[in-house]
């Protein structure tokens, strides 16, 4: 069974965004204390308020839980930069499109000019 680091993460996540905990407990709809409690492991929070923290801290859900992200952004490794998958559909997307006026430049002279290619 996986170790599971939503204490830490939210600790450090409010910190890194530089909130206090009244705040956070603001944002997603609860009191101070239970952030609190969050924060040292004696609660966990609501799915409700998992969900706000997730959105709030821009995070998906599995890293949220199970990556200690105080440790992985203090790792020296340096990572590949990630590319979505939004953008490589897109760039691939182009590639075709620019592949399509080719062939139609070269094939049906009178579409291309139509099309204004």
């Amino acid at each position: 069974m996986r170790k599971i680091h939503i204490s830490q993460n939210i600790k450090h996540l409010r910190k890194q965004k530089k909130i206090t905990q009244e705040e956070l407990g603001r944002m997603i709809g609860v009191k101070k204390a239970a952030v609190s409690t969050y924060e040292i492991g004696r609660n966990y929070p609501s799915v409700e308020s998992l969900l706000k923290m997730v959105d709030l801290f821009e995070i998906n859900m599995e890293d949220f839980f199970y990556k200690d992200l105080s440790v992985d952004e203090q790792s020296d490794r340096v990572e590949e930069p990630q590319i979505s998958y939004q953008d490589n559909f897109s760039r691939l997307m182009m590639g075709r499109i620019k592949e399509l006026e080719r062939e139609i430049k070269e094939h049906a002279p009178e579409l291309a000019k139509r099309l204004e290619l």
